[in-house]
């Protein structure tokens, strides 16, 4: 009877730190691309609502990609839009491959995902609906071998201290 109940203590102790270890997910969202290929008129958009301007948050971005991407990087044109209306524009210029050719991230076979860490510790500064826009910045209109773009909001661990 004893065993059971130091098993039983054991597995709930278990659970306790994996549920303190999960991601606080704000916002997740991927925009599958069809026919895995970005399109240049293809403008992805995620909107997410923000609430909390006192803990940071971390934004990262998520691509899934093949051995059909024929670069090594990826320029992306983006523009945030804050709850007030005003924006900011960036160029973001990502690594997708090694010079030998070996795609970075993880998965099995010739399809990869790698996360990019945009910020790890933003604070915003307003509560309300944000916005990000994407579009490619390559020279190619079309771009084979891009089949997901995700965009993530998650509660940071670091603190404000």
């Amino acid at each position: 009877m004893k065993q059971h109940i130091i098993i039983f203590l054991i597995n709930i102790l278990i659970l306790m730190s994996l549920a303190s270890c999960r991601k606080h997910y704000v916002y997740n969202h991927y925009e599958s691309l069809p026919d895995k290929e970005w399109r240049i008129e293809d403008t992805l958009s995620y909107n997410f609502y923000i609430d909390d301007t006192i803990n940071p948050h971390s934004l990262s971005l998520n691509i899934r990609y093949n051995n059909d991407y024929p670069y090594r990087n990826l320029y992306i044109f983006a523009q945030t839009i804050y709850p007030d209306m005003s924006s900011d524009n960036d160029t973001l210029q990502l690594y997708l491959s090694a010079s030998d050719g070996s795609l970075y991230g993880k998965g099995i076979g010739d399809i990869k995902e790698i996360q990019f860490i945009l910020n790890d510790n933003i604070i915003f500064a307003d509560t309300g609906i944000y916005s990000l826009n994407m579009i490619h910045g390559m020279r190619d209109d079309n771009l084979s071998g891009i089949d997901k773009i995700g965009f993530v909001v998650t509660k940071s661990n670091k603190t404000n201290e």
